[in-house]
């Protein structure tokens, strides 16, 4: 399947199957729902006369965001990072740079080295934020952050523990 939203916000579902979405700018902020369940599917999202410097990766919960660089035209990949069934093969810019999933994942790490903000929400990770401070709670002096309830964690020496910031703990 192609599918190309054109100017205006748009919802693209390919479903099964190899699909190419396209995206270029004035295309305002268009979603794409790549759900399949098929792990053998070839998706690509051709960003339609637009380069690679010309635009910003981040990612909001789980989902890729790309930003046209001065405009208010965004494409987002609703669960890209949910597991491989929603992700994309292939983005292809029209300065012939295209890139994988971990290729995306090397410029959102490149990203955050430089200081752009990712639009990440705790909240979806919070069974995996705590396992992880738990299992980190027995390193001297480390710090940790349990934002919504206090946890079972065993006090080891010098570690500091900031619990319900909301509620001024």
């Amino acid at each position: 399947d192609i599918l190309d939203g054109g100017i205006g916000n748009d919802y693209l579902d390919g479903g099964v199957g190899n699909d190419t979405y396209v995206f270029g700018k004035g295309y305002g902020q268009d979603i794409i729902d790549n759900s399949s369940s098929s792990g053998s599917d070839i998706d690509v999202l051709l960003m339609k006369n637009l380069s690679f410097n010309e635009v910003t990766l981040t990612i909001s919960n789980t989902d890729l965001i790309i930003e046209v660089n001065g405009t208010k035209d965004s494409i987002k990949v609703a669960r890209y990072f949910e597991n491989g069934y929603f992700s994309l093969e292939k983005i292809k810019f029209s300065d012939n740079k295209e890139l994988d999933v971990k290729g995306v994942q090397d410029v959102l790490e490149n990203n955050k080295k430089q200081g752009i903000k990712a639009y990440a929400s705790v909240n979806n990770y919070q069974v995996a934020l705590e396992k992880s401070i738990e299992t980190i709670g027995g390193i001297s002096d480390s710090r940790m952050v349990n934002i919504n309830q206090p946890s079972n964690m065993n006090n080891s020496s010098n570690d500091k523990y900031l619990f319900n910031l909301s509620n001024n703990y």
